[in-house]
């Protein structure tokens, strides 16, 4: 189920505008925080006030209730232990809304990051992702949607809750599906870059195919429209670099000094890692050694470190040491393809790009 704590009329207009994104009509129930399809709350109130209980239909009533919820306790079990598959953000929000033993949890507040925080209860800056959505359509949906099936998926059965890696790999691979359907083009966030050290400082949303740029407004319009303003940029190639990558393992850092030059001269640049495989190699090998360079890349550009205690041969960041596997996607500046290039260099290829 998904549930709204506190504030109950602050983030309604987040849940209508994902009800009219995805098709699904939703409200919020006042008396319990819980998010549901429009007609079944409209079905339960009309079954409350015309319904008149004797003590035993109340007794019968009870024990069924009782049966129900023993029978979602060991549904959410074989639920947690797998079935992750969103094929449309209908599917997301209606498996979320339906699912009587696992919850999704939010509730509206100020982030120190942009539009949410990963907690027991997640926190969404409701008005940060209702303004980009009017910049943007789609994208705020995309992102409310990202956050809530985080959050979902964190709480494992018992009342256990995942790291935070785990649930945001998760939440990456739906947004992968979700984001074309809902912004209406190819491509999903993949990396992210910056300008400055403020708190609301100029970002750029690399989407693969094109890029998202965020521009913090002025202090007078953050109030009602949010902080930041989403405008959708083409790519622009800055350079491409070939590399022969001799082994598995760290990447030795002068491989890849002039990439690393060439993005410190541009800040919002992001860099994508195409593994490039022999015509007799298969194309996990290609891809481990491209996640060594860009884990390379991430470390050299000051993002992360190496995961600390670590052998000289370990790529793991040290981010995903404490938070999990999964923690480091989407956030940095380099990025891998999802498949690997036949070649006559066993190494990468890396594309510098920026928004246009």
């Amino acid at each position: 189920m998904l549930k709204i704590e506190f504030c109950h009329e602050e983030v309604e207009p987040l849940v209508k505008m994902l009800g009219r994104k995805t098709g699904v009509p939703l409200v919020v129930n006042r008396m319990t925080g819980n998010v549901e399809k429009e007609e079944e709350s409209q079905e339960e109130e009309e079954s409350q006030e015309e319904d008149e209980w004797s003590e035993e239909d109340e007794w019968q009533e009870e024990e069924e209730q009782v049966e129900k919820g023993q029978e979602g306790e060991e549904g959410g079990q074989k639920e947690a232990s797998g079935d992750e598959t969103v094929n449309t953000p209908q599917d997301l929000l209606l498996k979320v809304i339906g699912d009587q033993s696992r919850h999704a949890k939010v509730k509206p507040g100020t982030t120190g990051a942009p539009f949410a925080q990963f907690a027991d209860v997640q926190i969404i800056d409701v008005v940060d992702i209702l303004g980009v959505e009017n910049d943007v359509s789609g994208l705020g949906a995309v992102i409310a949607l990202h956050e809530i099936w985080e959050n979902y998926i964190s709480h494992l059965p018992g009342g256990r809750r995942s790291q935070y890696g785990p649930a945001h790999k998760s939440a990456v691979e739906v947004e992968r599906v979700i984001s074309p359907l809902l912004i209406g083009q190819p491509g999903a966030r993949v990396a992210c870059s910056s300008i400055g050290t403020e708190r609301v400082r100029p970002l750029a949303l690399d989407m693969e195919h094109y890029f998202v740029m965020l521009t913090p407004r002025p202090m007078e319009r953050r109030k009602k429209d949010g902080r930041y303003e989403a405008t959708i940029r083409n790519r622009t190639l800055l350079e491409s670099f070939t590399l022969a990558v001799p082994s598995l393992g760290r990447v030795n850092p002068t491989l890849i000094n002039n990439v690393v030059a060439r993005m410190k001269d541009e800040p919002l640049a992001t860099a994508r890692v195409t593994p490039l495989r022999l015509t007799a190699e298969d194309d996990a090998t290609a891809l481990q050694r491209a996640q060594a360079v860009r884990n390379a890349l991430i470390v050299a550009l000051g993002e992360d470190k190496y995961a600390k205690g670590s052998k000289d041969t370990d790529i793991t960041l040290r981010r995903v040491q404490h938070e999990g596997e999964g923690a480091d996607l989407s956030s940095y500046r380099p990025w891998v393809t999802s498949s690997a290039l036949e070649s006559d260099v066993a190494g990468v290829r890396v594309d510098v790009c920026k928004p246009s």
